[in-house]
């Protein structure tokens, strides 16, 4: 397994709580574990191995420091760091990929006041359709986000030839996020999948569940990408709905919806292919989780386990860059 710490931003400190929690999680009966550590305490992005010595202890050892290679969003790092990992790992190998960042799902860098990005370093942002192009094809079993907004259809389609399985989340991700779990729960992660990313989920829903604050907010589903072509071609052509302000939106911006959920857009096409648009959509997602409301004050009354954007004046210049997506493309047809 590798898992990206990207936190050469404002979760910096995160990364550290992270690491702490991996370390008390993993032991070497589970298999390998290499990190990607980034943050602002550290000179240069640096890739770990956890291990274990002969008496018990676990520690993290330095395979390799990237002074040079200092952008964990740009492709040169990524396929560094991958091969990297191969050549650790045995020829045949598959393996599941943790993402921890600030996330924006496909929107595009510098879109939002607050940009986050699928991943974020220092104001840069990776898309998701260069991290499909870059990630080996039939050697990744999953994409893990520890981070907001990823469960959107564009970001599953721009992935869906390189990735099975995807676990997102529709809403924000609540701080610590899947911290506890890396210390609880991280067998999971090594089992067979999906069966495996199903504990997991439940083993988060469980977790926010028990919450009494606002920390009681959560979104969770876990994506196949199979049925996503098909799911394309049955939505060529789609009606944006005729009143917007009535479906549910997953972002708590004051301006308009950047995140509305798919399953009530589909539920409201008036084409030959819709039926077939919700039976892809029920087959693609193989487990959703929603609390009745999200921070108190946004609820959660639809949650089909993914999102898409619809195109509106507000956002003309968010228009033109969705226009470009690989989603959009498929469904203009």
């Amino acid at each position: 397994m590798l898992v990206v710490l990207a936190g050469d931003n404002d979760l910096s400190e995160e990364v550290g709580w992270r690491l702490d929690a991996l370390k008390q999680g993993w032991t070497p009966a589970m298999g390998p574990l290499f990190v990607l550590e980034d943050r602002a305490s550290i000179e240069a992005p640096r890739l770990l191995r956890l291990t274990c010595d002969e008496v018990g202890g676990k520690h993290y050892r330095t395979l390799a420091s990237y002074p040079y290679l200092t952008d964990t969003t740009s492709e040169e790092l990524w396929r560094t760091v991958l091969a990297d990992v191969m050549r650790q790992s045995h020829p045949a190998a598959h393996m599941g990929i943790v993402l921890f960042s600030h996330g924006t799902g496909w929107l595009p860098e510098g879109m939002l006041a607050e940009p986050r990005g699928l991943l974020s370093d220092n104001g840069r942002e990776m898309s998701p359709e260069l991290l499909g192009e870059i990630l080996p094809a039939d050697r990744v079993d999953y994409l893990l986000f520890d981070m907001c907004f990823t469960a959107g259809v564009e970001v599953a389609y721009a992935l869906r030839q390189r990735v099975p399985l995807l676990l997102v989340s529709s809403a924000e991700m609540v701080s610590p996020g899947f911290t506890p779990l890396y210390r609880s729960s991280l067998w999971f992660l090594y089992e067979p999948q999906p069966e495996g990313l199903k504990k997991w989920a439940r083993d988060y829903a469980s977790l926010v569940e028990q919450q009494t604050d606002l920390r009681r907010s959560g979104t969770l589903s876990l994506v196949s990408t199979a049925p996503l072509d098909e799911l394309a071609e049955a939505m060529q052509g789609m009606t944006l709905p005729s009143d917007l302000g009535g479906l549910q939106r997953f972002d708590r911006g004051g301006g308009a919806p950047l995140f509305y959920d798919l399953g009530q857009v589909i539920t409201l096409q008036e084409t030959l292919h819709r039926e077939k648009a919700e039976d892809c959509l029920q087959r693609a997602v193989l487990y959703e989780w929603h609390t009745e409301t999200f921070m108190g004050h946004l609820p959660l009354n639809h949650h089909s386990g993914m999102t898409i954007y619809l195109p509106t004046s507000a956002y003309p210049q968010l228009n033109r860059a969705y226009d470009k997506t690989a989603w959009r493309r498929a469904i203009a047809r």
